[in-house]
């Protein structure tokens, strides 16, 4: 594959994430919807053009959100966890214990979210509790976050296969 077309992808990729990071700042739903579709586009970038093409797109999102993405909270979601998470998904498929493999997955998440909060506290000065939210806030919005990330597992087991099977041989003949 022609190095012109994996630039000519990557960059297009870049432009609608970064697109899709600053819609992500619409509501409350999207700022954490966002990072998530655009991880799953990771997904096609990481199979079709390689790994190195999936991280070049990564990280020019990242810093192109850093300055033009007025939502901070859909920004750091996004460069804290889900835009590189479906890359590196591979590394964590090494582990055979099925149960340990869902147990570490789960605590890189939670350290990463953890992380997240903490950057977003520090650095942006945007925090966590708004005014009459209890500490009981904290417990249930980390289980649901668990729970969240448990079906994004799933949805990107869905989506690889379909992109499997569907289409990446259609995309591949495209780009040839």
């Amino acid at each position: 594959m022609k190095n012109s077309t994996k630039l000519a992808v990557c960059s297009l990729s870049t432009a609608l994430g970064v697109l899709m990071l600053f819609l992500g700042g619409i509501t409350m739903v999207l700022a954490y919807a966002a990072p998530m579709f655009l991880g799953l586009l990771m997904i096609m970038l990481n199979r079709t053009f390689g790994t190195k093409s999936a991280w070049i797109t990564y990280i020019a999102t990242s810093l192109l959100s850093f300055i033009l993405v007025t939502d901070k909270e859909c920004m750091m979601m996004y460069v804290i966890f889900f835009g590189y998470y479906p890359i590196v998904r591979d590394y964590f498929g090494k582990i055979k214990v099925k149960g340990l493999r869902i147990f570490t997955k789960l605590v890189f998440f939670n350290i990463m979210m953890f992380l997240c909060q903490i950057i977003l506290i520090k650095v942006f000065g945007i925090p966590f509790l708004e005014e009459g939210q209890g500490k009981w806030f904290i417990a249930v919005f980390a289980l649901l976050m668990n729970v969240m990330f448990l079906v994004y597992e799933v949805l990107i087991d869905k989506v690889t296969l379909l992109y499997v099977y569907k289409l990446e041989k259609r995309i591949k003949k495209l780009f040839k």
